[in-house]
């Protein structure tokens, strides 16, 4: 079963009070600890996970839970003696040595609770006293302790306890932004547009005055109001495309530093695009059709940054965090879902494939090889690849990755990774550039990790090609805005860019300046 974090990134590690270790205990006693206690407060704790399973339910849902258990997780019997219960962070950690069946109770039941789906706890006694605990779902058996799905053994007595969220009510945050929020997002807005700065702290106590004080809320919903107004500049029909990019820079400059991170967020590596960079990346998109009227899909969308070159109702969003999953509903695109991007794979192909999946390593086990020749290793080059089989083979796709281009001594892409990926792009797409982007330039968005913004033209009719040699390729850092401009429009149409080889890089210094100056006079009146 291909699920594409590891261990860091799936649970986070565990604390003293994940490990509960009971020398004089009754089975009454563990059944009332774990269902009262211990299951309710392991709930937070697979979040994450719990997200992988959401495309699947009912038989399918229990089996895939099921599987995931017994391809990851080890069984082993307590020590003689003791009842040693483990939250799931413990649970994932000692998952090579083995764990319990308590252990894969709580586990299962703080998934099934994040899914709000319906279950019970059962203990049984086979006649030697309370021996086993599982988890059912309606009549499906979910226990991994043994070697069949949806098996039990005959038992004598059971004792049961339903966690029915009928009655629970909702558990979890709410998939639509309240009244209060919407008004803060909306004097954001207000502020931006007047170019009205803020910093972390004035941010906050604008905040108050609405009745947010949770810090991830405040971040996610600022965001929010920044990809509205860069959307509403991009749509502007009476801008050209360098006055809209323009004003979407001066909207990042103003724009206050996205720092907060949560737990979530650094497990996710979930940073969003700085606005200018997304909206390059859309215009490269637009740009491979004549007055563009295309569908595009974000398999990774966040709040929405990478869409604003487009209108909403052009685009397929997906997104699996609750936060920014609700935040990318106020926004009318033309559908929106919540699931494992390796999963969703809508059937239909797109024209555009715009993407900045997040970054980091997986798991050994969840390595993905293609054509039995190439191996990714990375998040990021992993959701590259299901993001990509959802291109029309005309289409036009930008993706943003991690890190830069280097080279070995004789030219070619160093060994490695990214030699691997870059070998694999430019054999089975068309691949018209490989930038390198300064991290600076993602400052404000609360890091300053190098990129690479990957543009590609279609897939190739016939596989076939290598990575460029660096005396071949334009492997040079990006390091100014500027700079950013030039480089990606140079891949237009010859029309588009026979006019901005020679004034655009005077033209926008000027600009800026005159805006800049603007803004200085506009806050001393």
């Amino acid at each position: 079963m291909p699920f594409y974090m590891n261990q860091s990134l799936l649970l986070q590690q565990p604390k003293k009070n994940d490990f509960i270790e009971l020398i004089n205990y009754s089975g009454d006693d563990t059944f009332n600890l774990i269902t009262q206690n211990l299951i309710p407060k392991s709930i937070e704790q697979t979040t994450v996970l719990s997200n992988q399973f959401k495309l699947y339910s009912g038989v399918v849902l229990c089996q895939k839970i099921y599987e995931f258990c017994k391809a990851y997780i080890n069984y082993r019997f307590d020590k003689e003696g003791t009842e040693q219960i483990r939250l799931p962070r413990r649970t994932w950690a000692d998952r090579q040595k083995g764990v319990d069946c308590e252990d894969f109770t709580i586990f299962i039941s703080s998934i099934l609770h994040n899914l709000k789906v319906n279950h019970t706890i059962k203990m049984v006694d086979f006649g030697q006293g309370w021996q086993h605990i599982y988890v059912v779902v309606s009549d499906i058996v979910l226990d991994p302790v043994q070697d069949k799905f949806n098996y039990e053994d005959s038992y004598e007595t059971a004792r049961e306890y339903d966690f029915d969220f009928a009655s629970l009510g909702s558990i979890g945050r709410s998939l639509s932004i309240t009244s209060s929020e919407k008004q803060f997002v909306q004097q954001v807005q207000l502020e931006l547009e007047r170019n009205e700065k803020h910093n972390k702290r004035s941010i906050e106590k604008l905040a108050s005055k609405f009745g947010i004080t949770d810090k991830t809320d405040i971040k996610e919903l600022t965001e929010l109001a920044i990809v509205n107004v860069c959307r509403k500049i991009a749509n502007d029909k009476a801008l050209s495309d360098y006055e809209k990019y323009l004003s979407i820079l001066e909207t990042y400059r103003n724009q206050v530093i996205l720092s907060h991170r949560t737990s979530i967020s650094i497990l996710l590596q979930q940073y969003s695009t700085a606005s200018p960079i997304a909206y390059l990346a859309g215009l490269y998109v637009k740009n491979g059709v004549q007055n563009y009227q295309g569908q595009i899909f974000e398999p990774t969308a966040g709040n929405g940054m990478m869409t604003i070159a487009f209108r909403p109702e052009q685009c397929t969003v997906n997104e699996i965090d609750d936060t920014r999953y609700k935040n990318l509903l106020t926004q009318g695109f033309r559908k929106a879902t919540q699931i494992n991007a390796i999963y969703n794979t809508p059937n239909e192909k797109f024209d555009g494939v715009i993407t900045n999946p997040p970054f980091g390593a997986v798991d050994q086990r969840d390595y993905l090889k293609i054509d039995n020749k190439y191996i990714l290793k990375d998040l990021d080059h992993i959701l590259s690849y299901y993001a990509l089989n959802n291109l029309k083979s005309d289409g036009r796709c930008a993706i943003i990755i991690g890190g830069h281009t280097h080279y070995d001594s004789e030219g070619r892409v160093q060994a490695g990774k990214n030699r691997i990926f870059l070998s694999y792009l430019y054999r089975y797409f068309k691949v018209d550039d490989v930038i390198n982007i300064n991290g600076d330039l993602y400052s404000r968005q609360g890091t300053s990790f190098d990129i690479r913004l990957i543009l590609i033209s279609g897939i190739k009719q016939v596989a076939e090609g290598f990575a460029p040699l660096k005396e071949q390729a334009r492997g040079e850092v990006i390091n100014t805005f500027e700079e950013l401009y030039e480089r990606v429009t140079s891949n237009f149409s010859q029309e588009t860019t026979s006019t901005l080889k020679i004034k655009y890089k005077y033209r926008l210094r000027l600009q800026l300046q005159s805006k800049s100056l603007s803004s200085v006079l506009h806050e001393k009146n």
